[in-house]
């Protein structure tokens, strides 16, 4: 890990992730390899099987099954809404069924540099870190979220909020009025800024999710 091009300072040896490779190409020149690789994000496209759980079921419950068969932990900052499913079986995949999950939770997954499963939340960025780069493109203004709309269905939708802002909106079929309330109440407010940055030099300590300043740029890492 290299924080200069000229100077190198190497830190400790951190955790990058755990992937399998699909293909490897080295350039003959400078021999750098470049890899193209995928992490336990993929084991999830498979069909949701279960003919023992109760439902309706926790969603907490259901991201514990899901991991279960999948070989997968949980990251211990996981904080997953507090409603339930219908069975799934038969009708949705693996990754639908924590889609749908995310949605009622104002997140989204993805896997840690540990293997874990893990619920990353929307937020505005706080304090952040400086991060130098060789370009950086804000591909629009930033937006503050206003509105979240959720269709359980392609003829029903439940919304909350104003249109003075930014919409969320997803598909999830366990959605209700309560459930929209309360992600308005938990995202409204929250500014999110796109932002493409190339050449980057990132402390490998940092994580999806936590708030970035591409210079003077205040946004999150996201993937």
């Amino acid at each position: 890990y290299y924080l200069a091009s000229k100077i190198a300072q190497v830190s400790e040896w951190l955790p990058f992730g755990i992937y399998w490779i699909d293909t490897r190409e080295t350039d003959k020149a400078s021999g750098l390899m470049t890899i193209t690789a995928y992490d336990a994000m993929l084991k999830v496209e498979q069909d949701y099987t279960d003919n023992t759980g109760t439902y309706p079921m926790a969603m907490s419950s259901a991201v514990a099954y899901i991991c279960t068969q999948l070989g997968l932990t949980q990251d211990s900052h996981n904080s997953v809404a507090g409603y339930t499913i219908d069975s799934p079986t038969g009708i949705y995949t693996m990754r639908e069924v924590l889609q749908y999950i995310a949605a009622a939770s104002g997140g989204n997954w993805i896997i840690t540099e540990s293997g874990a499963l893990r619920l990353v939340k929307l937020a505005s960025p706080t304090a952040s870190t400086s991060v130098g780069c060789g370009s950086c493109d804000v591909l629009g203004s930033a937006v503050t979220i206003s509105r979240v709309t959720l269709y359980p269905d392609g003829n029903t939708k439940y919304t909350a909020g104003n249109d003075t802002g930014y919409e969320i909106s997803a598909d999830c079929p366990y959605a209700t009025q309560a459930m929209v309330n309360a992600l308005l109440t938990a995202l409204s407010g929250v500014t999110y800024l796109p932002v493409k940055a190339t050449d980057t030099l990132i402390n490998p300590a940092l994580e999806i999710g936590d708030p970035v300043n591409l210079y003077g740029n205040q946004t999150v890492m996201a993937d």
